[in-house]
This record gives structure tokens, C-alpha cells and sequence, in this order.
């Protein structure tokens, strides 16, 4: 239910972070400004901010008018990050393959393991029809970042496949 607010103007504008980390939940002000402020928004910078590289931030927002302050909006988590660069090229594996089948593995991305924003979340796997260029989705490995293998079947015997692997951490899937 809508707490009525008597229609006044909002006056006033506060975003919050907390200091880094899924689990800590102290929020510190980032900004804030009311109706006088001369520029009503604040960009995040790592320079500027204090931000570490490949921690994962929560950011909350309030706003207030003449009857008080309202209550924080949702949380959204943030990584300052980016996706990951493409693993290597996946091998084909003897074991495993067969005349409609070919078992893939690939190498393991390692990132910095302090910065959980960076942290591998799992691998997609797609293949494309020898010189096709056109790959589609043969195994979805997110969420089970260990997993660094896959036997794609229901191949046609004879035709030639090319493969590619991409790895995906919180921000999304890299190339």
C-alpha cells in the first residue's frame, strides 16, 4: 500500500553504498543533494570513490519531501568489473567422442579470488558448422563454475564443427 505523501514536491535525494561485499550490509552516503543543489546527480568513480576493482557494491536510494524521509528502494548489487575475456580455445577429447559425438573441455579461467566480482560463475559452450560462423548454445554451464567439459551429440557423421567457450562472473557473459 502507497503511503500518501499529500502530493508534496521531493526536496531532497540520498544514494547510499555499502562498503563492499555481498555479506556486509553498513551502508555509507555516496551523494546527496536537495532542491538548491546546483548539479542533483553524482557519478561513481573508483578514483574518486575509494571503489576496489572486481568488489561487488550494494547502492540504496531514498528520496524526501516536506512530510520526511521515505524509505530505501530495493537494493541493487553492482560489480565494478567487467565480464570476462574468452577462455582458451576449447580441444576435442579421444575419450569420450564418437562418430556423432565430440566431447570438449577447455581451461579454467583463474581470476583474482579476493575480488568475488570477478569470480568465474560458470562457462557456455556453442558450436557452428565447420565455416558457418553461425553458433548456437550446445552446453550452459552458469552456475557450475567447476564444470569444464562437455560431450555434444546428435552430430552428423562426417561434417566438421567449429568450437568456442565463453566464461561468464557476476556482471555477465564475456566473449
Amino acid at each position: 500500500m502507497a503511503i500518501p505523501n499529500g502530493g508534496a514536491a521531493l526536496t531532497a535525494h540520498v544514494l547510499e553504498i555499502n562498503a563492499g561485499g555481498l555479506t556486509n550490509d553498513d551502508f555509507a552516503e555516496v551523494t546527496s543533494y536537495d532542491s538548491s543543489s546546483a548539479l542533483p546527480f553524482h557519478t561513481i568513480d573508483a578514483a574518486v570513490d575509494g571503489l576496489v576493482y572486481g568488489m561487488i557494491y550494494k547502492l540504496r536510494y531514498r528520496a524526501e519531501n516536506a512530510l520526511g524521509p521515505g524509505g530505501y528502494s530495493d537494493i541493487v548489487l553492482v560489480a565494478l568489473t567487467a565480464v570476462p575475456s574468452a577462455p582458451a580455445t576449447p580441444v576435442r577429447e579421444i575419450s569420450g567422442s564418437t562418430e556423432t559425438s565430440i566431447a570438449v573441455s577447455w581451461e579454467s579461467m583463474q581470476p583474482d579470488p579476493a575480488l568475488e566480482g570477478n569470480s568465474i560463475t560458470g562457462y557456455r559452450l556453442y558450436a557452428a558448422r565447420e565455416k558457418s560462423n553461425i553458433y548456437s548454445l550446445v552446453f550452459d554451464g552458469i552456475g557450475f563454475p567447476q564444470i569444464k567439459r562437455a560431450v555434444v551429440s546428435g552430430l552428423m557423421p562426417g561434417d566438421l564443427y567449429d568450437f568456442k567457450v565463453s566464461a561468464s562472473n557476476f556482471n555477465g557473459e564475456g566473449q
